[in-house]
């Protein structure tokens, strides 16, 4: 996860989409807690992305990114 996360901060695409499909299933699930619709968990979920990328270079310990 580490190394994949400074990929995405060098601004690499594959990597953003390799984030993507490695985290989906799990923040899904998370969002699927907060609302029982699967569309609205989903438009969630891409809300996060768009916020998980718009900050990725804020992340000072790549490490701990699931944490993050």
């Amino acid at each position: 996860m580490e190394k994949l996360i400074r990929r995405c901060q060098e601004g690499d695409r594959a990597s953003m989409g390799r984030l993507y499909t490695v985290m989906h299933d799990e923040l899904l699930a998370h969002c699927r807690k907060y609302v029982p619709n699967d569309n609205t968990a989903e438009d969630l979920l891409h809300d996060a992305f768009l916020l998980i990328f718009s900050n990725i270079n804020k992340v000072r310990s790549p490490e701990k990114g699931r944490q993050w």
